[in-house]
């Protein structure tokens, strides 16, 4: 395995680093490599910003010296398409894009990004822009958040096919088959910000397509305030294997199990600004991140076997579990730091530039003194995905173990997550594609996740037996998004009124969005995120909730009836709605009361159900307080006449990034 991943990276990101000058090809012992290859991917350049739109790319290979970038001839081809198509492409994209919302009447509310897509050099590359409003400026200090995120990926088993079948490689199909499984994927994230939207979605292109410039040399230094880049590495392997029954009265059984492995390296860097409370005199933070996933799954199923001509899914398991472990490191350089990153023969650029590389650097003892805090994590996962013909339910749950470190010592968290996707499909989904869950009418997901911290000598304790000495020790997040991937035409009325009328219950998008919507206006795949965030202060006040006050919340949340007025008879799901919260409030309460303390598992199981049964900011806003309670979202689809149409909500304040990335702060 370190044989096939080290070959893969060699094939994929650094073709030069197997090169001979004089040699016609370059042997290994799975492939050969033709010396013309090399001289296809040839060409340096040189890249300069100009004006609010342009990059000037003049032949030059000045800006290639650097390791990593000036023997990388997949990333010179991506300037060379750079100069030759994507600038314009952009250009030409975000110009009909403003022409468009000047006549639409939706236009002053449509804050869509674009997306591009491709092969160069046999890998395949896509690039993207999303904006959306900084949720944490002030009223005075608004500003948009540019995401611009380049991705490069390669399937090895493709990638060598390809260049086998242009003669660049000779390669066995045997050996070829070897490389199955195995995926690289690495993602370049780009966020730096604008005055207004218009202004983001139009300027600094090179920051979209050639970020990762900023990893070569000590062009980090360049990073304007408030700035970040990242690089993430995802190398995946996985093995399968399936097995069927021979058909009985038109039924037969199936069972498969796959193996999976994943690494993933993600170097982060920061130029903190006056909003990110930077320490003093600080100019930079750089964060490595190296994680190891394993996994399994094992699947298995009833089908109805029509002649072997039609086999439709009448029931099927499948069943994953996955194990994470994690090791996080942060490090701060200040002004006086500046000088010695930016010399290539300092010591300090030196391990800097190892650490850029995704090494983490432990025990060394020239970056210890800029180390801010560390981070180790052990994350153990596992989900379900239920079918049953029409229906699939996807059900999954985590728990993570958290130690930072940092100069207020050593803190112990855990992060709970619980995550239910409801997918409801045709009768033509159901027979053509019932092994398939992207295929489908409508999908509900929601997600609950759950921080807290805890004493040392409570670390190893289960969750069961874990009691919390102060509530604002923690933190909670609701979402909920429901999908639709198509929306457009008569038949898909029910599910545009199913779209509004969530909408209008999570949102405070304008009304005349929502009439658009339903009078099928817009098309393409619906989507309606929404994400809720209680601080610590929202939690603890839970416990000033008296039993009977209680009451009065869950009549009115579970069946919308205030005070002493007679609600009537009461339907089943009020009935469970009911009974779920009011007995987990008297369960956290009862340990309260007691104890003075509050039990964790009775807490997440309260939270469970709030999420589940609260409809909208009204509902979070009574139970946890106003000024505790930050909603944010988007609604996304099609305009009619095919442009991506995007728009955002914000509701209460904003309540922080978590329990445990402040910690890391």
């Amino acid at each position: 395995m370190k044989f096939m991943t080290w070959v893969l990276i060699c094939a994929i990101v650094s073709f030069a680093s197997i090169a001979e000058s004089n040699a016609k090809t370059v042997v290994f012992k799975n492939f050969k490599v033709k010396k013309q290859l090399f001289q296809e991917y040839q060409g340096p350049f040189k890249v300069t910003v100009q004006g609010d739109h342009k990059v000037l790319l003049e032949e030059d290979d000045s800006i290639m010296k650097s390791r990593g970038i000036k023997d990388n001839p997949l990333y010179q081809k991506i300037v060379k398409r750079v100069k030759e198509e994507l600038l314009n492409q952009a250009n030409k994209i975000t110009s009909d894009t403003i022409k468009y919302n000047q006549s639409y009447a939706l236009g002053d509310t449509n804050f869509s990004g674009f997306k591009w897509g491709g092969l160069i050099g046999g890998a395949g590359i896509n690039a993207g822009r999303r904006l959306y409003p900084d949720y944490t400026a002030s009223e005075d200090d608004k500003r948009w958040v540019v995401e611009d995120r380049f991705e490069i990926e390669v399937d090895a088993k493709t990638f060598l096919k390809n260049l086998s079948d242009s003669g660049s490689v000779e390669i066995s199909n045997s050996s070829l088959n070897a490389f199955a499984g195995i995926r690289f994927r690495r993602t370049y994230t780009y966020i730096h910000f604008a005055e207004s939207y218009l202004k983001g979605l139009t300027r600094d292109f090179d920051k979209l397509f050639l970020g990762f410039l900023k990893f070569g040399g000590s062009r980090f230094l360049s990073l304007e305030d408030h700035e970040s880049i990242s690089r993430k590495d995802y190398l995946s392997a996985h093995l399968s294997a399936d097995a069927e029954t021979p058909s009985y009265y038109f039924l037969s059984a199936y069972a498969g199990g796959t193996l999976r492995y994943s690494r993933v390296n993600d170097v982060s860097i920061h130029r903190p600004g006056s909003r990110d409370l930077p320490r003093e005199n600080e100019i930079l933070r750089v964060s490595v991140n190296k994680s190891r996933i394993t996994g399994k799954a094992v699947t298995v199923g009833l089908q109805a076997d029509f002649f072997n001509l039609l086999k439709v899914s009448l029931l099927s398991f499948e069943y994953s579990k996955n194990l994470n472990e994690s090791s996080f490191l942060s490090m701060s350089f200040r002004t006086h730091d500046e000088d010695l990153l930016d010399n290539k023969d300092s010591i300090l650029h030196q391990e800097v530039k190892d650490v850029l590389r995704g090494k983490l650097p432990e025990n060394n003892l020239a970056l210890m003194p800029f180390v801010i805090s560390e981070q180790d994590t052990k994350r153990d996962s596992e989900s379900m995905n239920t079918h049953l013909f029409l229906f699939d339910k996807v059900k999954g749950n985590s728990t993570s173990e958290v130690t930072v470190r940092n100069s207020s010592g050593t803190k112990y968290m855990f992060r709970h997550n619980e995550e239910e996707s409801t997918y409801k499909k045709s009768w033509l989904q159901a027979l053509f594609s019932s092994k398939k869950i992207n295929k489908y009418k409508r999908r509900i997901t929601d997600t609950v996740n759950f921080e807290y911290q805890v004493r040392d000598d409570e670390r190893h304790l289960s969750l069961e037996e874990i009691k919390l000495d102060d509530a604002d020790k923690a933190y909670l997040r609701f979402s909920k998004e429901i999908n639709a991937p198509k929306i457009e035409g008569n038949s898909k009325k029910k599910v545009r009124k199913e779209l509004v009328s969530f909408g209008k219950v999570y949102t405070n998008i304008e009304e005349r969005v929502w009439k658009s919507l339903a009078d099928g206006h817009l098309k393409g795949s619906a989507t309606i995120s929404v994400n809720a965030e209680i601080g610590g202060m929202g939690i603890s006040s839970l416990e000033s909730i008296s039993s009977d006050e209680w009451k009065g919340i869950t009549r009115w949340v579970c069946v919308r009836v205030d005070g002493d007025n007679d609600p009537g008879r009461l339907k089943k799901a009020q009935k469970k709605c009911l009974k779920s919260l009011r007995e987990s409030f008297s369960e956290y309460k009862k340990v309260f009361e007691e104890e003075a303390r509050v039990s964790a598992r009775a807490l997440r199981n309260l939270i469970s159900g709030i999420a589940k049964y609260a409809r909208g900011f009204n509902d979070l806003e009574l139970i946890f307080g106003q000024e505790n309670v930050g909603i944010s979202g988007y609604f996304s689809a099609k305009t009619h006449h095919g442009f991506p149409y995007v728009t955002y909500f914000t509701l209460g304040d904003d309540q922080g990034k978590g329990l445990i990335q402040d910690a890391l702060q």
